[in-house]
């Protein structure tokens, strides 16, 4: 018995040797169920270009938009009710499901109001401990519908009628009218995501100096999420450090630190990859050239790119000059003169392809909807016979000229970004091997600034756009670029056409996928029928992964980010 109580003492001084130094060296250890073996923790160390200013992808903003990254660390610390996956799809988060028609959670009623219904996860709790419950989204709500705060407001709440709570774990939204992006209200994915805000901890600064909350300390050093890893420390200037949440409701994650760096030199940043400093960087970070030859120098890791916009050509719809632009057959003719193919080898490092719409191949509609696509492959013959059929002739020095003998001459606009630079210099040489005489126009910044001057180009202008059926929206004739809207509108050559007008606006109160499939297909023939804009091909986005994380996605639709699943990340070797 003696020598029992002897080796009892001798163990339980050494485990509190063992905790002494844990608790010293500022690590956690994970233990088995039984305690009986000890883990070396987790960690592993990923990077941003700028150092947020909050963990509110509304709140850490520059002059210019989001900071790079500001989305992927909001992920991290917190979540919505879904979430985009890798797929392009809604994945259930803190809600057991996402609403559909199929699983009764979405209604439509005959006079085109609409219920969406949601329904918490059991378990769901604030990093605190406090549960999250329907009150939150009612709360959320209340802030998200407030014109006093525009920094959280969400234009999608226009079309509801009201937020309800029948009890802790439903919430019901009622809709004005269909839409069919109802499902991503409270989802980790859209360009303002609603996600949900802790009641008992804001509900006090809101009630009695609402004016006050973008400015709090919740929204940095002191926030309290409800994602997989909580807020550990934040050392300005250097790194966020984050750890594994107990209570995340989908599971504890499987790594258990994260430190993310704020790396602001790219060069920089490359090294650190190359070194093995630096896992994975968040947000839109390396040029594409950058990017190509990390991926031909990084032995312990992977560069793969997503096609998550497409560069594109605008043609000018309103007074167009010269006026044969508002013609749809010299409009075909100029994009069978391109050679995209060879502007997406060169320009794009091999790396990018040609786009015939606009639509990404990455896109889930993309395999219902690409049968819909008119494409223009290249043929400078079929264009020299399209030209010649608007009543143009050629000159002696072979550039095209109208009946009084003027040159056909066009301009192109663009801003100074080096590959869109490229990209109409590239045109520009086509089109005058195919006769037409082009003017090349670079802006400068003061001339980017002046919305009115922007808006109405005579001819061209050649920008980078969001792929997706939700751009659908800005083909609309409400979202052409005119005085009255103060240029603001989303159709950046507003075009206008009635028809068109009618099936954007059933695709989106089209709830059911069949109709709003058979819609969307309707749209994108017409687009690129009437060459609504000119595509050339996909500006990729790197995504850098360490061969020693696992689970990581690595190729992505435009919604969706590599931390949608970092609860499931693991490191291997």
């Amino acid at each position: 018995m003696r020598m029992w109580n002897r080796v009892g003492v001798m163990i339980t001084l050494a485990t509190l040797l063992v905790a002494c130094d844990s608790g010293r060296s500022g690590g956690s250890q994970r233990t088995s169920p039984m305690g009986t073996e000890m883990q070396t923790p987790k960690r592993i160390t990923l990077a941003v270009v700028t150092e947020p200013t909050a963990l509110r992808t509304q709140l850490s903003r520059s002059s210019i938009g989001s900071l790079p990254g500001s989305q992927e660390l909001e992920q991290l610390v917190h979540a919505g009710l879904a979430i985009m996956d890798v797929s392009g799809k809604l994945q259930p988060q803190l809600a057991e499901a996402v609403p559909t028609i199929e699983n009764g959670g979405w209604a439509v009623f005959p006079d085109g109001r609409m219920e969406v219904t949601w329904k918490l996860r059991q378990g769901a709790r604030w990093q605190d401990g406090t549960p999250l419950t329907s009150d939150d989204i009612i709360f959320t709500s209340t802030v998200a519908r407030d014109r006093e705060l525009l920094v959280f407001r969400n234009l999608a709440f226009d079309s509801v009628d009201s937020v309800e709570a029948p009890d802790a774990t439903t919430v019901v939204v009622k809709w004005s009218k269909p839409w069919i992006t109802a499902d991503t209200l409270f989802a980790a994915y859209a360009a303002v995501p609603v996600l949900p805000l802790p009641k008992h901890l804001l509900e006090t600064a809101y009630t009695e100096a609402k004016a006050t909350i973008p400015d709090l300390s919740f929204w940095s050093d002191d926030f309290v999420g409800a994602g997989p890893y909580r807020l550990k420390a934040w050392a300005r200037g250097s790194h966020l450090q984050l750890a594994a949440s107990d209570v995340y409701v989908l599971g504890r994650p499987k790594v258990d630190e994260i430190t993310v760096k704020f790396i602001r030199d790219r060069g920089t940043l490359t090294a650190s990859l190359l070194g093995g400093d630096v896992e994975l960087p968040l947000g839109n970070t390396l040029s594409l050239e950058e990017a190509v030859h990390l991926q031909e120098q990084w032995k312990d890791g992977s560069v793969e790119f997503s096609p998550t916009t497409t560069l594109k050509i605008w043609p000018q719809f309103r007074s167009p000059n010269p006026p044969v632009v508002g013609n749809v057959g010299f409009r075909r003719a100029l994009l069978h003169s391109l050679d995209r193919q060879q502007m997406a080898d060169s320009l794009g490092l091999g790396q990018s392809s040609v786009s015939d719409s606009t639509l990404s191949p990455l896109d889930p509609e993309y395999p219902q909807l690409q049968g819909s696509i008119v494409r223009y492959p290249y043929d400078p013959r079929l264009g020299a016979q399209l030209i010649a059929g608007l009543g143009y002739a050629r000159g002696s020095d072979e550039m095209w000229r109208d009946a009084s003998g003027q040159p056909l001459s066009i301009e192109v606009r663009t801003v100074p970004r080096d590959i869109l630079i490229k990209s109409i210099l590239s045109a520009a040489d086509d089109w005058k091997r195919s006769g037409v005489n082009v003017d090349p126009i670079i802006l400068t910044e003061q001339q980017r600034s002046d919305p009115a001057f922007y808006a109405t180009y005579p001819a061209f202008d050649a920008a980078a756009s969001n792929n997706g059926v939700e751009e659908f929206f800005a083909f609309h004739s409400s979202q052409a670029k005119v005085p009255e809207n103060r240029y603001s509108g989303s159709n950046r050559s507003s075009y206008t056409n009635a028809d068109l007008d009618s099936l954007i606006d059933r695709f989106f109160t089209a709830v059911p996928t069949g109709e709003r499939t058979q819609v969307a297909g309707q749209i994108v023939h017409h687009v690129t029928d009437q060459v609504v804009f000119l595509p050339l091909f996909f500006d990729l986005s790197p995504t850098m992964v360490a061969n020693r994380l696992a689970n990581v996605s690595r190729r992505l639709p435009r919604s969706a980010t590599p931390t949608w699943n970092a609860h499931l990340w693991d490191v291997q070797g």
